[in-house]
């Protein structure tokens, strides 16, 4: 087994939402902190960031146009999991173990809007789903 892979570390789960704003505030009735919406324009979505004293950081996506990134997710299913995110010390080493399991790189590595100094990049693999790698940028 690589150790690429098995030293990826849970980073958050994203959950998309038509109401970037009205799910924030059920999530934080359930005692979570939220940060600022922040925009994404690579992605072209909002984005919130909840957190909570031991348990996971959950990022909430609300996509701005028929184009950004899990729109036809959340037109089939509503507010829903949309991925789950990995951080990595090599994210092009990691797209290359994926991609021999059968994994398929969704989108070019990107700056992260919303973890500054830190790069993403999306894969998807039909028997598991969207996965998001981010790691920080080389300096």
């Amino acid at each position: 087994m690589s150790d690429i892979l098995t030293n990826l570390v849970f980073h958050h789960v994203a959950v998309i939402t038509p109401d970037i704003e009205m799910t924030s505030t059920l999530y934080q009735k359930m005692g979570y902190n939220s940060s600022a919406i922040i925009e994404d324009p690579i992605q072209d979505v909002q984005i919130i960031l909840l957190s909570k004293d031991n348990h996971p950081l959950i990022e909430l996506i609300q996509p701005q146009k028929e184009t950004s990134h899990g729109q036809s997710l959340l037109k089939k299913n509503g507010v829903t999991p949309y991925h789950f995110c990995y951080k990595t010390n090599s994210i092009n080493e990691t797209i290359k173990e994926l991609k021999n399991l059968r994994f398929l790189q969704i989108t070019a590595i990107n700056p992260c809007v919303a973890f500054i100094d830190h790069e993403v990049c999306f894969m998807f693999q039909k028997k598991m789903g969207i996965i998001e790698l981010i790691a920080k940028k080389a300096q």
